[in-house]
């Protein structure tokens, strides 16, 4: 089912130490675990940049479930205007396709393992940076998202800034989250050209995984 909704979420940085200090405490609520196997490819910043975007345009695949995703908005801002468009297959070839067909050909390949958490309208999620190609984590960081679609949006940050506070988890700035999009581009994201890169490449990645991830 397709999806629109004004999306409310700030991230933060994780450090080995901090994930086992925020696991701990939501598991410690009653939290449960769920795990998801992410690819995407973000076409936005090889048209507008990083920074300067107001349109994020992507495809994504997480758990064999491919989708068109759009978002509109400041892409440091606390929140922005979402619509997901679900694909019914199993392969992200027919998205890849259509989005080639829109004009949007190249883009930044992106591959991550996630580990989500639900405390109340609070969604957490411990996202893993994999390096493209390898199973191999380059760094961490962590999205906090507010799952009640009828609150105000100030407000609504508000309330996640406090969790974030009485986590002792910090937050990155506009330009701390430019800055380290910027980083994993050039250190742990690769490149899908459509007119030079085969559909292969994309063969298993995003698919359903078990709850025991590869190891760096």
């Amino acid at each position: 089912m397709s999806k629109h909704l004004i999306e409310v979420e700030l991230r933060g940085p994780l450090t080995a130490e901090s994930q086992a200090h925020l696991v701990e405490y939501l598991v410690s609520r009653g939290c449960e675990k769920r795990f998801e196997n992410r690819v995407f490819i973000d076409y936005s910043t090889l048209v507008e940049g990083v920074a300067t975007r107001n349109l994020d345009v992507r495809v994504r695949m997480t758990n064999s479930k491919p989708e068109i995703v759009v978002k509109r908005g400041k892409f440091a801002g606390d929140y922005r205007e979402e619509a997901v468009a679900p694909v019914g297959t199993h392969s992200l070839d027919s998205a890849v396709r259509v989005m080639a067909l829109l004009g949007y050909r190249r883009g930044v390949l992106c591959d991550r393992a996630i580990t989500r958490f639900q405390l109340g309208t609070i969604e957490v999620a411990i996202q893993e940076v994999r390096i493209i190609g390898t199973s191999f984590v380059h760094s961490m960081f962590f999205e906090i998202e507010f799952q009640n679609q009828l609150a105000n949006p100030d407000e609504a940050a508000k309330t996640l800034r406090e969790f974030a506070n009485e986590v002792a988890l910090p937050l990155f700035s506009s330009d701390d989250w430019t800055r380290y999009v910027e980083l994993i581009n050039v250190e742990a994201n690769g490149i899908f050209d459509f007119d030079s890169d085969s559909l292969d490449r994309l063969v298993g990645l995003g698919m359903e995984i078990s709850a025991q991830r590869p190891s760096p």
